[in-house]
């Protein structure tokens, strides 16, 4: 993957920030990233349609909330990964764009994580799928 080219603009420091202020400004860096990803990660904007594509299939085959439940969370644990990887990506590639294999090594992990996400969820579709033919 080539370098991330998106800026989060962070906010300026006003000193030691507490409370619903810090919660405040936590939520607005969120927010930030929320942006940067959508608008710079195709792979994340491919798992947001798969996901509510899923969700629309788990709302219509679940016969419980408790199956719902565990028919969604995988999708949402995906999505955390491939955030998580893509800030992998993001430190590795402000580090250095020259080949290094530590950071190849870093990245290779990260898409592991990604793809252990999906193992996991074809693993729990596959079961409640089963278990309902």
């Amino acid at each position: 993957m080539g370098r991330l080219t998106g800026k989060i603009q962070g906010k300026p420091e006003q000193g030691k920030v507490t409370s619903l202020r810090r919660i405040w400004h936590a939520f607005l860096f969120s927010v930030d990233g929320l942006r940067f990803i959508i608008a710079n990660e195709a792979a994340f904007k491919q798992q947001v349609i798969i996901g509510v594509i899923l969700f629309a299939i788990a709302t219509y085959i679940s016969d419980s909330v408790g199956e719902m439940t565990l028919l969604v969370l995988p999708v949402l644990v995906c999505w955390l990964i491939e955030i998580i990887n893509t800030a992998i990506e993001a430190v590795a590639d402000a580090v250095s764009e020259e080949f290094d294999a530590n950071i190849k090594i870093a990245k290779d992990l990260g898409s592991l994580a990604v793809l252990t996400g999906y193992v996991i969820l074809a693993f729990v579709w596959g079961g409640v799928l089963y278990g309902k033919f």
